[in-house]
């Protein structure tokens, strides 16, 4: 996801510095930049998230809780919309395709970014191991779940268990980079 992320760390430095105008210009260019992408895709959700935030902050509240209700409903479009490529792929390929993990992944971050923990964990455990089985326990897909796992974990307070997810995501990240496919 590439929308709105390169506006974003540029919005948030003078929002710290409390330049707020500056910090509002690049917000709405980060949201426009993300609704190239089309005006359910995930990237405006993050957008409209860090924009809500913005608006709190400052005490606009009524436009931040517009933004966040936006978010929200494109979130549960998002849900609705994992949930039926999960059935189809699962359908289609079997439920230990790559595909399958795939999907679980995007919902599992999906669960994250809303606060629901036990959902988004039960997505990534299932995601991993799935990835794990088909594409191989050092593939840089299972490299990536486990990062995402461990974000999930870190944020709960688990740092051990999130440690240990990504120093073994750093050891499959490093023996792609000694050993490049070709």
């Amino acid at each position: 996801m590439n929308g709105g992320k390169n506006w974003i760390p540029a919005a948030e430095k003078p929002r710290m510095r409390l330049g707020y105008g500056d910090a509002e210009k690049l917000y709405v260019d980060a949201l426009k930049e993300a609704e190239l992408f089309g005006p359910d895709d995930p990237r405006v959700v993050v957008t409209l998230n860090n924009f809500e935030i913005f608006y709190i902050d400052q005490g606009k509240y009524t436009t931040g809780d517009a933004l966040i209700k936006r978010a929200q409903a494109i979130a549960e479009k998002l849900k609705h919309l994992y949930r039926r490529a999960l059935v189809i792929v699962e359908s289609s390929f079997g439920g230990d395709h790559p595909a399958v993990g795939t999907v679980l992944n995007n919902l599992a971050h999906l669960y994250s970014r809303e606060g629901k923990g036990e959902a988004a964990e039960v997505s990534y455990k299932r995601a991993l191991s799935i990835r794990e089985r088909a594409l191989g326990p050092n593939h840089p897909a299972v490299a990536d779940t486990l990062k995402d796992y461990s974000a999930l974990l870190r944020r709960n307070k688990r740092i051990i268990e999130a440690a240990a997810l990504e120093d073994r995501a750093k050891m499959i990240q490093l023996g792609q980079e000694q050993n490049p496919q070709k």
